[in-house]
């Protein structure tokens, strides 16, 4: 008989222990839109210096999201020659207009301007093809995406 009330006990317990909780998303809204605007690769093989690969470009990042972005940064981009990585590194970035921070409101758009730190150090798998690809990793706040591009004409400089 204790048994029995036990069990009625902790069922009607149990029944209104559900039937009371009640739970919440709490699913942050924020996403990103890019374009990719410009992206100008080249090769320094002048005369007299050490052959140096330079890279720069400009990404149009609009937040779609209902929530504002603390910080957007272009953390690494990776380049590849015939699907093989040729260059990972972390690129200088900075907003077109100099007095903008590395935050975007919800709605807002801003550019990003990218490129690399004084060249980089030629690799010759990138002297029997002029064209790369490229992906480009972009943390905003506590979430990552990859941006690739494809296709990109690297010019030379003689």
């Amino acid at each position: 008989m204790r048994n029995k009330i036990l069990i009625c006990a902790a069922s009607v317990y149990m029944i209104l222990f559900i039937a009371c909780s009640s739970s919440r998303s709490n699913s942050v809204d924020t996403s990103i839109e890019i374009k990719s605007h410009s992206v100008n690769c080249w090769l320094n093989l002048m005369p007299g210096s050490h052959g140096k690969f330079f890279m720069n470009g400009e990404l149009e990042i609009i937040n779609t999201g209902k929530n504002d972005i603390k910080r957007i940064d272009l953390s690494s981009i990776t380049i590849y020659s015939n699907k093989e990585v040729v260059y990972n590194f972390n690129p200088i970035t900075e907003t077109k207009f100099l007095n903008d921070d590395l935050s975007l409101d919800a709605g807002e758009e801003k550019f990003f301007r990218f490129s690399t730190d004084g060249g980089l150090k030629l690799d010759e798998r990138l002297m029997g093809n002029n064209i790369i690809d490229m992906k480009i990793e972009i943390m905003f706040d506590t979430n990552k995406i990859i941006y690739e591009i494809d296709s990109v004409t690297v010019e030379r400089a003689y």
